[in-house]
């Protein structure tokens, strides 16, 4: 019988011990620069016409893209990098101020023609309306990923800022 009991305190001590914590996922996690993630805000920043939108943040994200996509669509350079390598992945984040302006901005590809290119971009971007938290007005973080291959470039987007 002691056999049995031994190991099976054992492992009940061991599961106890090792346990994770219970974290409380209503509270809303505020980065060290004071942004919070817009995908878990109350009222994410949007663009000018996405206010109305059933899908107020995909069609930000969507304005975006295509406001990116219209501009690269003007650099000869930059398409013609696209059609050598025929696929870029960009990964891009920033930061919507309190104020709706974009500051923060990253851009993580191979490509640094490109890289700094689209960090030209984002800084054009138009203002956002602002986001908000608990009635107050936060600073949100954005996170992107852009698939940039030669029909993307090339066909832009209909969507008009």
């Amino acid at each position: 019988m002691k056999k049995f009991i031994f190991p099976a305190l054992a492992c009940l001590f061991f599961q106890v011990s090792f346990a994770q914590k219970a974290t409380n996922m209503s509270v809303v996690k505020v980065s060290p620069d004071g942004s919070v993630n817009h995908a878990v805000l109350d009222k994410a920043p949007l663009l000018k016409g996405c206010e109305t939108t059933t899908n107020a943040s995909k069609c930000t994200d969507d304005k975006i893209k295509a406001f990116v996509m219209e501009q690269l669509a003007k650099d000869n350079a930059i398409t013609a990098s696209i059609k050598k390598e025929k696929e870029q992945k960009v990964y891009v984040r920033f930061i919507v101020t309190e104020q709706g302006s974009v500051q923060n901005i990253g851009v993580r590809t191979q490509n640094t023609l490109l890289k700094a290119r689209i960090q030209k971009v984002l800084e054009k971007l138009p203002t956002f309306s602002p986001g908000k938290q608990d009635g107050r007005t936060v600073s949100a973080a954005y996170s992107l990923y852009l698939n940039l291959s030669e029909t993307l470039v090339h066909k832009s987007s209909q969507i008009k800022l």
